[in-house]
């Protein structure tokens, strides 16, 4: 390789050959271009350096694990504060669409691209529908705001796309179609991750420690309630808050002998606020509230209060 001023290289395998990308400053100046070749399993050279694209502030590639063709690699880059996504076959980028502003993005394959990127005004999902194109233009086909805020993009595409974002590292599921199925799971403190493999785990580092977890252990975490309060207390009714770290249905239980009386809140939330009604004055209450994620992990926390 003729490389001048590089970094950031990425390899892949696919088709019986290495797939090779990286950023180079050829020019002498603070720009940085999107490079790429491509190798035998024998390190010869099949493709010689070839720039793809022109001014590239960072770039991630992915390789379909359900491909709609079979040489297609997936590339998103981020050039003048914004994210692309195009299709690499040969040397040649196809399909390219603008997808969002940008100060970093990853990129996931399946049947149909996921590019999760990070911009000033959130973490973001953006789902590139591949098949119904216009003009050999990919279709943006959704978009699923996952936070407002977070660093370190990563994704993974398979059976569901699966998203690691923020230190500490915070996990989110998706279906192939974008509906979030776990969403704001913290996965410990002080702890930064990678997601590993097709059938992804998650790398995680912190604590002097590296370890690993499957995102099926994940999915099996009981959400953590963060803070219970009882507000507005008066003669005959009381409201109960609750805040969870990740969307959460919430019920409680309550009754000043025994826990006789069950509220339910309907929405998938992170805070929650129910409303205790036709209580007796001058009693004291017990109260159990039990928080439930879309996976149907529950974890329960108690309280007390007493009316006036």
């Amino acid at each position: 390789f003729n490389s001048f001023d590089s970094k950031a290289p990425k390899v892949i395998s696919k088709d019986a050959a290495v797939h090779v990308f990286w950023l180079d400053n050829r020019e002498g100046s603070n720009v940085y271009d999107l490079y790429y070749a491509k190798l035998d399993f024998n390190g010869n050279k099949v493709l010689g350096d070839t720039k793809l694209v022109a001014n590239a502030a960072a770039f991630d590639v992915a390789k379909a694990t359900q491909p709609t063709q079979p040489n297609q690699l997936r590339l998103v880059w981020i050039s003048n504060g914004k994210a692309y996504h195009g299709l690499l076959s040969d040397s040649t980028l196809t399909n390219v669409i603008e997808v969002s502003e940008a100060t970093e993005s990853a990129v996931a394959a399946a049947e149909k691209s996921y590019v999760f990127v990070k911009a000033p005004s959130g973490l973001s999902l953006h789902i590139i529908d591949l098949a119904n194109s216009t003009n050999g233009t990919s279709r943006l086909s959704k978009t699923v705001v996952i936070a407002g805020l977070g660093n370190a993009p990563d994704v993974a595409a398979g059976k569901a796309v699966h998203l690691l974002y923020g230190s500490p590292a915070t996990y989110a599921k998706l279906d192939l179609e974008g509906n979030v199925l776990v969403q704001g799971r913290q996965l410990g403190n002080e702890l930064t991750g990678r997601i590993v493999g097709d059938n992804p785990a998650i790398a995680l580092l912190g604590n002097g420690k590296l370890s690993l977890l499957t995102t099926a252990a994940i999915e099996k975490i009981a959400p953590v309630i963060e803070a219970v309060a009882v507000a507005d207390v008066r003669s005959q009714t009381a409201v109960v808050e609750i805040k969870t770290r990740e969307p959460s249905f919430v019920s409680v239980k309550y009754g000043n002998a025994g826990l006789a009386n069950n509220l339910s809140g309907s929405l998938l939330n992170f805070s929650h606020s129910i409303v205790l009604a036709d209580l007796e004055a001058l009693s004291n209450y017990q109260f159990t509230i039990t928080a439930m994620d879309v996976a149907g992990n529950a974890k329960s926390a108690s309280g007390s209060f007493s009316t006036l």
